[in-house]
């Protein structure tokens, strides 16, 4: 059975995380491909990937797509 986890764990090892209430404040998701959602920062426009999890619903690791050379 998969333990729920702890969110100041995963903040230690991956940096800033977002629960889906402040996913949506700073991202817009454009489409889940499990473990990973792509995204678009609002902020910014930059396009990126996150991971999830389920238990709670957590999204971290915050990876911007690189530029096409």
């Amino acid at each position: 059975m998969n333990e729920p986890i702890d969110r100041k764990a995963l903040e230690a090892r991956h940096g800033k995380d977002w629960s889906a209430e402040e996913l949506e404040q700073e991202f817009v998701v454009t489409a889940f491909i499990g473990p990973h959602v792509v995204v678009r920062r609002i902020a910014d426009d930059v396009v990126g990937t996150l991971e999830f999890t389920n238990r709670p619903h957590l999204f971290y690791n915050f990876q911007p797509q690189k530029e096409a050379e």
